[in-house]
C-alpha cells in the first residue's frame, strides 16, 4: 500500500519535471497565463504555497 503510494508520488513529479520546461516557454510568452498555469497546475498536485513562493521570488 504505502509502496503504492510511493510509486504514484514519484509519477506525478516526473509529470512535474517534464512540464517545467513548457512552463519556463509561458512565462517569457506571458507571465499572467504562466502564472495561472502553474498555479492550476500545482493546486492540483497540492502544493499551491510552493507556487506563491515560486512567483514571489
Amino acid at each position: 500500500w504505502k509502496y503504492k503510494i510511493q510509486k504514484s508520488a514519484k509519477k506525478e513529479f516526473s509529470i512535474y519535471n517534464s512540464n517545467s520546461t513548457d512552463l519556463k516557454r509561458l512565462l517569457k510568452t506571458s507571465i499572467s497565463k504562466a502564472k495561472v498555469y502553474k498555479l492550476n497546475y500545482l493546486d492540483s498536485l497540492g502544493e499551491l504555497s510552493l507556487a506563491k513562493e515560486y512567483f514571489q521570488s
